[in-house]
Protein backbone atom coordinates (compact mmCIF):
# COMPACT_ATOMS: atom_id res chain seq x y z
CA UNK A 1 0.00 0.00 0.00
CA UNK A 2 1.86 3.38 -1.05
CA UNK A 3 0.34 6.82 -0.83
CA UNK A 4 -3.61 5.51 -0.25
CA UNK A 5 -3.29 3.12 -3.51
CA UNK A 6 -3.61 -0.59 -3.36
CA UNK A 7 -2.94 -2.79 -5.39
CA UNK A 8 -4.67 -6.59 -5.81
CA UNK A 9 -3.05 -9.39 -7.30
CA UNK A 10 -4.53 -12.40 -8.94
CA UNK A 11 -2.70 -16.18 -8.47
CA UNK A 12 0.33 -15.97 -10.16
CA UNK A 13 1.37 -12.23 -9.32
CA UNK A 14 -0.10 -10.85 -12.14
CA UNK A 15 -1.84 -7.39 -11.17
CA UNK A 16 -5.65 -7.49 -11.32
CA UNK A 17 -6.79 -3.73 -10.56
CA UNK A 18 -5.41 -0.44 -8.96
CA UNK A 19 -7.64 0.32 -5.89
CA UNK A 20 -7.82 3.50 -4.11
CA UNK A 21 -8.68 4.90 -0.60
CA UNK A 22 -11.67 7.13 -0.20
CA UNK A 23 -9.48 9.35 0.56
CA UNK A 24 -7.25 9.47 -1.91
CA UNK A 25 -10.43 9.64 -4.31
CA UNK A 26 -12.16 12.21 -2.42
CA UNK A 27 -8.77 14.07 -3.27
CA UNK A 28 -8.30 13.51 -6.89
CA UNK A 29 -12.11 15.05 -7.39
CA UNK A 30 -11.76 18.10 -4.41
CA UNK A 31 -14.66 16.20 -3.00
CA UNK A 32 -16.09 15.34 0.74
CA UNK A 33 -15.47 12.40 1.83
CA UNK A 34 -19.11 12.31 3.48
CA UNK A 35 -20.48 12.30 0.11
CA UNK A 36 -18.82 9.16 -1.37
CA UNK A 37 -19.98 7.55 1.95
CA UNK A 38 -23.75 8.62 1.07
CA UNK A 39 -23.15 7.39 -2.58
CA UNK A 40 -22.21 4.21 -1.53
CA UNK A 41 -24.90 4.37 1.15
CA UNK A 42 -27.58 5.25 -1.93
CA UNK A 43 -25.89 2.80 -4.20
CA UNK A 44 -25.24 5.63 -6.44
CA UNK A 45 -21.23 4.57 -6.24
CA UNK A 46 -20.50 1.13 -4.50
CA UNK A 47 -16.95 0.63 -3.65
CA UNK A 48 -15.48 -2.75 -5.57
CA UNK A 49 -13.64 -3.79 -2.70
CA UNK A 50 -14.18 -3.44 1.36
CA UNK A 51 -11.39 -3.96 3.85
CA UNK A 52 -13.43 -7.00 6.22
CA UNK A 53 -10.85 -5.93 9.49
CA UNK A 54 -10.69 -2.19 8.85
CA UNK A 55 -13.91 -1.16 6.91
CA UNK A 56 -12.03 0.80 4.96
CA UNK A 57 -13.66 1.59 1.15
CA UNK A 58 -11.84 0.78 -2.09
CA UNK A 59 -12.39 2.43 -5.67
CA UNK A 60 -11.24 1.17 -8.74
CA UNK A 61 -10.08 3.16 -11.38
CA UNK A 62 -12.40 2.30 -13.40
CA UNK A 63 -15.31 3.74 -11.31
CA UNK A 64 -13.43 7.53 -11.87
CA UNK A 65 -15.64 7.27 -15.08
CA UNK A 66 -18.80 6.10 -13.45
CA UNK A 67 -17.80 9.47 -10.95
CA UNK A 68 -17.42 11.81 -13.66
CA UNK A 69 -20.57 11.00 -14.97
CA UNK A 70 -22.25 11.85 -11.46
CA UNK A 71 -20.37 14.87 -11.07
CA UNK A 72 -21.31 16.46 -14.46
CA UNK A 73 -24.87 15.75 -13.72
CA UNK A 74 -24.86 17.07 -10.60
CA UNK A 75 -23.57 20.40 -12.14
CA UNK A 76 -26.50 20.19 -14.47
CA UNK A 77 -29.31 20.00 -11.66
CA UNK A 78 -30.03 16.13 -12.09
CA UNK A 79 -31.50 14.48 -9.33
CA UNK A 80 -29.24 11.55 -7.62
CA UNK A 81 -32.49 9.27 -8.48
CA UNK A 82 -32.47 9.87 -11.94
CA UNK A 83 -28.28 9.57 -12.51
CA UNK A 84 -28.95 6.49 -10.85
CA UNK A 85 -31.43 5.08 -13.15
CA UNK A 86 -28.97 6.05 -16.04
CA UNK A 87 -26.10 4.50 -14.59
CA UNK A 88 -27.72 1.19 -14.24
CA UNK A 89 -28.76 1.03 -17.81
CA UNK A 90 -26.46 3.92 -19.64
CA UNK A 91 -28.06 4.47 -23.09
CA UNK A 92 -27.27 7.37 -25.21
CA UNK A 93 -30.79 7.92 -25.96
CA UNK A 94 -31.54 7.52 -21.92
CA UNK A 95 -29.27 10.73 -21.28
CA UNK A 96 -30.39 12.51 -23.83
CA UNK A 97 -33.73 12.63 -22.68
CA UNK A 98 -32.35 13.21 -18.63
CA UNK A 99 -30.14 16.24 -20.47
CA UNK A 100 -33.22 17.20 -22.78
CA UNK A 101 -35.84 17.42 -19.74
CA UNK A 102 -32.92 19.12 -17.46
CA UNK A 103 -33.14 21.70 -20.39
CA UNK A 104 -36.54 22.55 -20.23
CA UNK A 105 -36.63 23.15 -16.03
CA UNK A 106 -32.96 24.82 -16.59
CA UNK A 107 -35.33 26.98 -19.17
CA UNK A 108 -38.44 27.74 -16.97
CA UNK A 109 -36.16 28.58 -13.72
CA UNK A 110 -34.62 31.25 -16.28
CA UNK A 111 -38.42 32.50 -16.91
CA UNK A 112 -38.87 32.54 -13.30
CA UNK A 113 -35.55 34.65 -12.89
CA UNK A 114 -36.18 36.94 -15.36
CA UNK A 115 -40.05 37.68 -13.52
CA UNK A 116 -38.28 37.98 -10.08
CA UNK A 117 -35.73 40.26 -11.58
CA UNK A 118 -38.18 42.36 -13.45
CA UNK A 119 -40.03 42.71 -10.05
CA UNK A 120 -37.33 43.41 -7.88
CA UNK A 121 -35.63 46.19 -10.13
CA UNK A 122 -39.11 47.42 -10.58
CA UNK A 123 -39.40 47.63 -6.36
CA UNK A 124 -36.40 49.92 -6.44
CA UNK A 125 -37.54 52.41 -8.76
CA UNK A 126 -40.80 52.92 -7.07
CA UNK A 127 -38.92 53.26 -3.62
CA UNK A 128 -36.27 55.52 -5.12
CA UNK A 129 -38.86 57.22 -6.68
CA UNK A 130 -41.31 58.06 -3.18
CA UNK A 131 -38.13 59.12 -1.49
CA UNK A 132 -37.86 62.23 -4.01
CA UNK A 133 -39.47 64.91 -1.75
CA UNK A 134 -39.49 67.73 -4.74
CA UNK A 135 -42.72 65.15 -5.55
CA UNK A 136 -44.49 65.92 -2.44
CA UNK A 137 -47.45 68.00 -2.73
CA UNK A 138 -47.99 69.15 -6.43
CA UNK A 139 -49.75 68.07 -8.70
CA UNK A 140 -48.22 66.32 -11.58
CA UNK A 141 -49.94 65.17 -15.02
CA UNK A 142 -48.65 61.72 -16.64
CA UNK A 143 -49.43 58.73 -19.32
CA UNK A 144 -49.80 55.36 -17.31
CA UNK A 145 -49.73 52.24 -18.77
CA UNK A 146 -52.81 49.86 -19.07
CA UNK A 147 -52.35 48.60 -15.26
CA UNK A 148 -54.14 45.01 -14.22
CA UNK A 149 -55.33 44.98 -10.20
CA UNK A 150 -57.38 42.18 -8.56
CA UNK A 151 -59.94 43.34 -6.71
CA UNK A 152 -61.93 43.20 -3.32
CA UNK A 153 -65.12 45.26 -3.41
CA UNK A 154 -65.95 46.53 -0.04
CA UNK A 155 -66.98 49.94 1.50
CA UNK A 156 -64.13 50.86 3.55
CA UNK A 157 -63.06 54.24 5.18
CA UNK A 158 -60.48 56.55 5.48
CA UNK A 159 -57.92 55.27 8.34
CA UNK A 160 -59.64 51.96 8.58
CA UNK A 161 -57.09 49.22 9.36
CA UNK A 162 -56.93 47.08 5.49
CA UNK A 163 -54.58 44.34 6.65
CA UNK A 164 -58.12 42.11 7.60
CA UNK A 165 -59.29 43.35 4.15
CA UNK A 166 -56.20 42.40 2.43
CA UNK A 167 -55.88 39.43 3.25
CA UNK A 168 -59.48 38.61 2.19
CA UNK A 169 -58.04 40.18 -1.11
CA UNK A 170 -55.19 37.31 -1.08
CA UNK A 171 -57.21 34.28 -0.92
CA UNK A 172 -59.95 35.42 -2.89
CA UNK A 173 -58.01 36.58 -5.75
CA UNK A 174 -55.83 33.63 -5.38
CA UNK A 175 -52.47 35.90 -4.94
CA UNK A 176 -49.11 34.70 -3.87
CA UNK A 177 -47.88 36.47 -0.56
CA UNK A 178 -45.92 39.28 -1.67
CA UNK A 179 -44.46 42.57 -1.26
CA UNK A 180 -47.41 44.57 -1.45
CA UNK A 181 -46.08 47.70 -1.01
CA UNK A 182 -46.46 50.29 -3.75
CA UNK A 183 -48.92 47.47 -5.21
CA UNK A 184 -51.88 47.97 -2.86
CA UNK A 185 -54.94 50.66 -3.29
CA UNK A 186 -58.04 51.85 -2.64
CA UNK A 187 -60.81 53.25 -5.19
CA UNK A 188 -62.81 56.57 -4.66
CA UNK A 189 -65.67 56.53 -7.26
CA UNK A 190 -65.44 59.45 -9.60
CA UNK A 191 -68.60 60.59 -8.16
CA UNK A 192 -67.38 61.09 -4.82
CA UNK A 193 -64.72 63.25 -6.01
CA UNK A 194 -66.28 65.67 -7.96
CA UNK A 195 -68.90 65.57 -4.98
CA UNK A 196 -66.25 65.90 -2.15
CA UNK A 197 -66.97 62.39 -0.44
CA UNK A 198 -63.82 61.70 0.12
CA UNK A 199 -64.01 59.76 3.37
CA UNK A 200 -65.25 56.36 2.27
CA UNK A 201 -64.12 53.85 -0.68
CA UNK A 202 -65.50 51.43 -2.63
CA UNK A 203 -62.97 48.86 -3.23
CA UNK A 204 -59.57 47.01 -2.09
CA UNK A 205 -56.82 46.33 -4.69
CA UNK A 206 -53.70 44.83 -5.85
CA UNK A 207 -52.04 45.43 -9.26
CA UNK A 208 -50.89 42.09 -11.36
CA UNK A 209 -47.49 41.77 -12.16
CA UNK A 210 -46.26 39.46 -14.95
CA UNK A 211 -46.33 35.80 -13.76
CA UNK A 212 -48.92 36.16 -11.42
CA UNK A 213 -52.10 34.72 -12.49
CA UNK A 214 -55.06 35.92 -10.37
CA UNK A 215 -58.95 34.49 -10.08
CA UNK A 216 -60.23 36.40 -13.40
CA UNK A 217 -63.53 37.44 -11.94
CA UNK A 218 -61.46 39.67 -9.51
CA UNK A 219 -59.97 41.39 -12.37
CA UNK A 220 -60.51 45.35 -13.29
CA UNK A 221 -57.92 47.25 -15.38
CA UNK A 222 -56.64 50.76 -14.53
CA UNK A 223 -56.85 52.63 -18.20
CA UNK A 224 -53.76 53.86 -20.17
CA UNK A 225 -53.87 56.75 -20.77
CA UNK A 226 -53.12 60.41 -18.77
CA UNK A 227 -53.21 60.47 -14.52
CA UNK A 228 -53.15 63.47 -12.61
CA UNK A 229 -51.30 63.12 -9.22
CA UNK A 230 -50.27 64.01 -6.14
CA UNK A 231 -48.61 62.63 -3.77
CA UNK A 232 -48.16 63.60 0.33
CA UNK A 233 -46.55 63.04 3.41
CA UNK A 234 -48.98 60.59 5.28
CA UNK A 235 -51.67 57.53 5.05
CA UNK A 236 -55.02 57.30 3.68
CA UNK A 237 -56.13 58.70 6.81
CA UNK A 238 -54.60 61.97 5.74
CA UNK A 239 -55.86 61.27 1.99
CA UNK A 240 -59.17 63.81 2.08
CA UNK A 241 -56.93 66.85 3.41
CA UNK A 242 -55.34 67.33 -0.18
CA UNK A 243 -58.32 66.32 -2.43
CA UNK A 244 -59.56 69.80 -2.64
CA UNK A 245 -56.17 70.58 -4.05
CA UNK A 246 -55.78 67.99 -6.74
CA UNK A 247 -59.98 69.06 -7.78
CA UNK A 248 -59.18 72.70 -7.84
CA UNK A 249 -55.94 71.88 -10.31
CA UNK A 250 -57.87 69.86 -12.26
CA UNK A 251 -61.08 72.36 -12.43
CA UNK A 252 -58.10 75.33 -13.33
CA UNK A 253 -56.73 73.13 -16.34
CA UNK A 254 -60.02 71.64 -17.73
CA UNK A 255 -59.44 68.33 -17.54
CA UNK A 256 -62.17 66.72 -15.76
CA UNK A 257 -61.55 63.16 -14.26
CA UNK A 258 -63.11 60.58 -16.66
CA UNK A 259 -62.60 57.31 -14.00
CA UNK A 260 -62.34 56.34 -10.29
CA UNK A 261 -59.04 58.03 -8.14
CA UNK A 262 -57.04 55.50 -6.86
CA UNK A 263 -54.83 55.72 -3.40
CA UNK A 264 -51.12 53.86 -3.06
CA UNK A 265 -49.21 53.61 0.04
CA UNK A 266 -45.72 54.50 -1.45
CA UNK A 267 -44.02 54.52 2.12
CA UNK A 268 -45.16 52.53 5.14
CA UNK A 269 -44.48 50.82 7.89
CA UNK A 270 -42.64 48.11 5.36
CA UNK A 271 -39.59 50.93 5.06
CA UNK A 272 -39.90 52.55 8.14
CA UNK A 273 -40.53 52.80 11.73
CA UNK A 274 -41.24 56.75 11.41
CA UNK A 275 -44.67 58.07 10.74
CA UNK A 276 -42.95 61.13 9.59
CA UNK A 277 -41.45 59.31 6.58
CA UNK A 278 -45.11 57.74 4.92
CA UNK A 279 -45.61 58.55 1.92
CA UNK A 280 -49.07 58.02 -0.09
CA UNK A 281 -50.32 59.21 -3.21
CA UNK A 282 -53.44 59.86 -5.21
CA UNK A 283 -54.07 59.21 -8.65
CA UNK A 284 -56.97 59.78 -10.69
CA UNK A 285 -57.37 59.37 -15.08
CA UNK A 286 -58.29 62.70 -16.79
CA UNK A 287 -59.18 63.60 -19.76
CA UNK A 288 -56.69 64.10 -22.48
CA UNK A 289 -55.34 68.08 -22.96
Amino acid sequence: MQNGVCRLFLQGGRPMQQLFKIGEVARLYGINIRTLRYYDEIGLLVPVYVDADTHYRYYSSEQFEQLNTIRYLRTQGVPLSEIAVHLRRREPARILDMLRSQQALVEEQCRQLEQTRARLAARVAQIEDALRPELLDRVRIEPRPLRLAAVLRRALRAGDDLELPLRHLERSAHLSPSFFLGKVGLTLSREQFLAGSWQTYDSLFCLVEPGEDPDQDTLQTLPAGPWAMLRFSGTHQDAPNHYPLLRAELERLGRPPVGDAVEFTLVDYGLTEDPGQFVTEIQVPIAPA
